[in-house]
């Protein structure tokens, strides 16, 4: 790194008085609180020459100043203490001096020197949370004093320390927000928040990143919005490849990580502009890859389309899929063997094991009846759902390991059907809107069993969840230890 110059007498401000307290080139500095306390008073009053001096011990307690040594009584690191108060003064000096005066070429000087020391010296910053505030305050204000390669260096580094650590995230979503909105810095911020998203490989990390991710999306719709647009574009021409060429590299926490940030975005802003495209992207992921092979990607897709379904009140055949995954799982001849993890895995183990099949029919169950609560009490359901309920009936019928299981849904259904086939003949009516009137008065009236039981099940799985993002799995205890606590799955 070049030698600063320090101002000479003759080189003073136009407009300041100042008194000449320069260090002779190459004298051995000693930093000291004294010392430190004198260079704040200067920073304080813009006395040039103690800013100067200020720029030198900075990178001199950097390491890139041999001449400059800490004293071994000094409180705190000037990194800490002259640096928060440096930069700013400087900036303000910058920005409101005349361009091509003295000061404002002075000032330039000392940010370009000042910016590439602190900016090359990462390390001394990433691991203290107040000096990492400071790096990221110094990127957004020193950036433009900066070699193009430099700041972008300099932003990346402190992104990907921000992004994985849940103490800095704060501090790094602030400065994207201070940046998303210069041009030569939205594509970045957004790019490296979705880049750090994708390399999830569980739901529980994806879960533990993208709040704070679609939170900064709701706070700057409109640098957001085309990113989104985007996002779906990707999975839209990456989707037709992956179909055309029999590659199945889709099937990933990449891909479920970037359809989970689109449909949140989606739900959040109320964007009608994209349900289409996405669901159509949802259910070729549900109808044209194998059940066999991919019911665990499944089931999750499967998830996020009934939500998708039922916030924008839009029809996705996502009941016929999960009757051909219960068809399928009943068929199969399992055997014992190891424990599914289902947090990791997005694809069926190569033996489908009774343990594995057992789990996939409990989560279809849950998104066959999720699927139903919205139409159970609808005057067509009895007919709606009748299909449905011969394909269980023809199942149960096969008598094989798990179409037992099936019985509990065909009750139900039976007992529903029933039960509004009742107050259907029960009503008079001369019009159909009448009839309408008539059937949905009666229903209010007396709660129907289906949609009682599955209001039931829905709040408890609304309490779990809610448990599940308060409780972490694990924590430290006070003695440093990692200890398991309660969570909803133990409920």
């Amino acid at each position: 790194m070049s030698e600063l110059k320090p101002f000479a007498e003759e080189e003073e401000y136009p407009d300041e008085d100042v008194e000449e307290e320069e260090e002779e080139v190459g004298e051995l500095v000693v930093i000291d609180d004294e010392l430190v306390e004198s260079l704040l008073e200067g920073i304080e009053s813009s006395n040039p020459n103690q800013l100067a001096q200020a720029v030198d011990v900075i990178i001199g307690s950097l390491g890139y100043k041999h001449n400059i040594i800490l004293d071994e009584d000094l409180e705190k690191p000037p990194i800490y203490t002259i640096l928060p108060k440096l930069i700013p003064k400087l900036t303000d000096l910058y920005n409101n001096s005349k361009e091509g005066s003295v000061k404002h070429t002075k000032v330039n000087h000392l940010l370009e020197t000042l910016s590439a020391g602190v900016f090359d010296s990462f390390d001394k910053f990433k691991k203290d949370i107040f000096l990492f505030e400071i790096y990221c305050k110094g990127i957004c204000t020193m950036k433009e004093f900066l070699d193009e390669k430099v700041a972008n260096s300099a932003f990346v580094n402190a992104s990907k320390v921000g992004l994985q650590k849940d103490s800095h995230r704060p501090i790094i979503f602030k400065m994207f927000g201070e940046l998303v909105s210069d041009q030569n810095y939205t594509s970045k911020v957004l790019e490296m928040q979705f880049s750090e998203l994708i390399k999830s490989n569980e739901q529980s990390s994806i879960e533990n990143m993208l709040p704070s991710i679609i939170d900064f999306y709701l706070e700057h719709k409109e640098e957001v919005l085309p990113f989104v647009k985007s996002l779906v574009k990707r999975l839209s021409s990456e989707l037709m490849h992956t179909m055309s060429q029999s590659d199945k590299s889709m099937i990933s926490w990449r891909t479920l990580a970037t359809i989970q940030l689109v449909v949140k975005y989606m739900i959040e802003t109320k964007e009608q502009r994209l349900v289409y495209p996405v669901l159509l992207i949802l259910t070729s992921f549900l109808r044209h890859f194998p059940i066999k092979v991919y019911l665990p990607f499944q089931i999750r897709i499967a998830n996020i389309t009934h939500n998708v379904s039922k916030t924008f009140g839009v029809y996705a055949p996502v009941l016929c899929w999960v009757t051909d995954s219960i068809q399928f799982l009943c068929s199969v001849n399992a055997k014992g063997g190891q424990k599914f993890n289902w947090e990791t895995q997005l694809t069926s183990p190569q033996q489908l094991t009774f343990e594995f099949c057992h789990g996939a029919l409990d989560q279809l169950k849950k998104i066959f009846f999720a699927n139903l609560l919205g139409e159970c009490e609808s005057i067509a359901f009895p007919e709606y759902v009748m299909p449905i309920r011969k394909r269980l009936e023809a199942i149960v019928a096969t008598k094989t390991q798990l179409s037992g299981e099936v019985k509990p849904l065909i009750h139900q259904i039976a007992d529903q059907q029933q039960r509004l086939l009742k107050v259907k003949n029960e009503i008079e009516w001369k019009s159909r809107q009448e009839q309408l009137s008539a059937f949905q008065a009666k229903v209010d009236e007396e709660p129907t069993p289906l949609k009682t039981t599955l209001t039931k099940q829905s709040n408890i799985e609304a309490a779990k969840e809610r448990m599940k993002s308060m409780k972490p799995k694990k924590q430290v205890d006070d003695t440093g230890d990692i200890v398991e606590v309660a969570t909803a799955d133990d409920v």
